[in-house]
C-alpha cells in the first residue's frame, strides 16, 4: 500500500460560500498534509461569489469548475405549497446537477487521485466509484433529502457526525461516526480576558433563514429596553442580511447591533476575544463549528435546544439550551450575563476545558486517514 496517498477533495462552495462544511473540508486538507500525503482541492466558480474564501485554500492546489448557483434561491421561494417547494427542490437541483456534470467532466480521465473526498455529493460520488473504479468517501454536513439517501449505498463510506450520524445509520450500512474538530491552539482566550460594563453578545455564521436571527434580534431588543448595557456582534453574510439590518432600524437597536460580513481566521479571533458571550438560535443545526471555536476562546453559549447544538453545550454548566423561539428564555439568559459577569468567565472556562479535552483536528484527520486507508 502507498504511504503517501493523493487525495481530491471536491466540495462545491469552498470558493462560493465558504461555511461550516468547507471549513471542515479545509482542516481536513491541511491534517492529511501533515500526515504526508497529496491534497488537491475541486470546487465550483460561478459569477456569483457570497463570501471571499480563506486565503490559506490557495496553499493547495486548486481546480474549478463553472456550475450554475441557484440553490440560494430556494430560501427566497420558501416551501409554503406543493408549487413552491417543488421550484424550490428544482433550484436545488439543477444547481448541484450543473456542478457535478462539470466535475465528472474534468475527470473522467483522472489517474492521479487515490481517493475521492466529497461534501454531500451522493450522486456525483456513486458516478464517479462505478465510472472511475475509484474509492470515495462522502462526508455529510447535513441530513440528507429524501433522494439522496437512496444513493447512500451505492458507493463506499458515508461520514457524519452531530445530529447527522444516528439518522444516516439509519438509511445506510457503511456510515462512519467521525466528529468536527477545533484548533485550541489558534482559538484561545485572549491572555488577560475581563468583563466590561457593556457585555457584548455575538453571532457568527451564515445569515440564512434557518439561522432564526429575527428571533435574536427580538430577544436583544427587550435586553436594551430593560436599559442593559450591551451589544450584539452579527458576524457572517446571506441573503438574509439586508432583511435583518432593515429589523434593528425597526427595533430601534441599530446603534446596539454591529455587522462585520464575513470573517476568517485572525480577523475572526479578534471578535472571539473581545465578545462575552456567543448566541446561536439557530432552527436547526448539525454540529456547527462556530460553537466549538467560540467554546475554545473562552465564551459561555447560549443556543436553541435543537440537533446536534444539544451535544455541544451542557447546560448550566458550560452555557444555557433554551426552547426554540422561546423570546422569554432568551431574555432571561441574556440578562443572566449582563447580571452575573462572574458568571462569564467562570462558564468560560469550563467551556474552554470541555473543548480542549474532546476536540481536535489532529483525532478527526487520524480517523478519516484510516477510512481512506481502509478503502485501498
Amino acid at each position: 500500500m502507498k504511504d503517501n496517498l493523493n487525495i481530491t477533495i471536491i466540495n462545491r462552495m469552498m470558493l462560493t460560500h465558504f461555511g461550516g462544511g468547507e471549513n471542515f473540508d479545509l482542516n481536513i486538507a491541511k491534517e492529511m498534509r501533515k500526515r504526508g500525503h497529496n491534497v488537491k482541492i475541486l470546487s465550483g466558480k460561478t459569477f456569483v461569489r457570497r463570501s471571499e474564501p480563506p486565503r490559506d485554500i490557495y496553499s493547495f492546489k486548486v481546480n474549478t469548475v463553472p456550475f450554475i448557483h441557484i440553490s440560494h434561491l430556494s430560501n427566497k421561494i420558501g416551501n409554503a405549497n406543493k408549487f413552491r417547494w417543488f421550484l424550490s427542490s428544482l433550484c436545488i437541483n439543477f444547481d448541484y446537477l450543473s456542478f457535478e456534470l462539470s466535475v465528472f467532466r474534468k475527470l473522467r480521465n483522472d489517474n492521479w487521485t487515490d481517493v475521492y473526498h466529497i461534501c454531500g455529493l451522493p450522486r456525483l460520488a456513486t458516478w464517479i466509484y462505478r465510472r472511475l473504479k475509484k474509492p470515495v468517501v462522502v462526508r455529510w454536513p447535513g441530513i440528507p433529502s429524501r433522494l439522496a439517501r437512496k444513493l447512500l449505498n451505492r458507493y463506499p463510506v458515508n461520514i457524519a457526525g452531530g445530529d447527522v450520524y444516528p439518522k444516516i445509520k439509519d438509511w445506510c450500512e457503511n456510515v462512519h461516526y467521525v466528529e468536527i474538530g477545533v484548533d485550541t491552539e489558534f482559538f484561545k482566550p485572549p491572555p488577560r480576558k475581563n468583563v466590561g460594563s457593556e457585555i457584548n453578545f455575538l453571532f457568527v455564521g451564515r445569515i440564512i433563514k434557518i439561522k432564526n436571527l429575527p428571533f435574536l434580534l427580538s430577544g436583544f431588543s427587550e435586553i436594551v429596553k430593560r436599559g442593559r448595557k450591551a451589544v450584539l456582534h452579527i458576524v457572517g453574510d446571506g441573503e438574509e442580511k439586508e432583511k435583518i439590518e432593515k429589523l434593528a432600524k425597526e427595533f430601534r437597536i441599530e446603534q446596539k447591533v454591529k455587522f462585520y460580513g464575513h470573517l476568517y481566521r485572525e480577523e475572526l479571533l479578534k471578535i472571539y476575544q473581545i465578545a462575552d458571550v456567543f448566541v446561536i438560535v439557530s432552527e436547526y443545526d448539525n454540529f456547527p463549528n462556530v460553537v466549538l471555536e467560540a467554546m475554545a476562546c473562552g465564551l459561555p453559549v447560549i443556543a436553541t435546544r435543537v440537533g446536534g447544538v444539544t451535544k455541544q453545550v451542557r447546560n448550566g454548566e458550560t452555557g444555557f439550551l433554551i426552547p426554540l423561539n422561546d423570546v422569554n428564555s432568551l431574555v432571561e439568559k441574556m440578562d443572566f450575563f449582563v447580571k452575573s459577569p462572574d458568571k462569564i468567565l467562570e462558564m468560560g472556562k469550563k467551556a474552554r476545558k470541555f473543548v480542549c479535552e474532546n476536540f481536535s483536528w489532529e483525532k478527526t484527520g487520524e480517523k478519516i486517514e484510516n477510512i481512506y486507508r481502509s478503502l485501498l
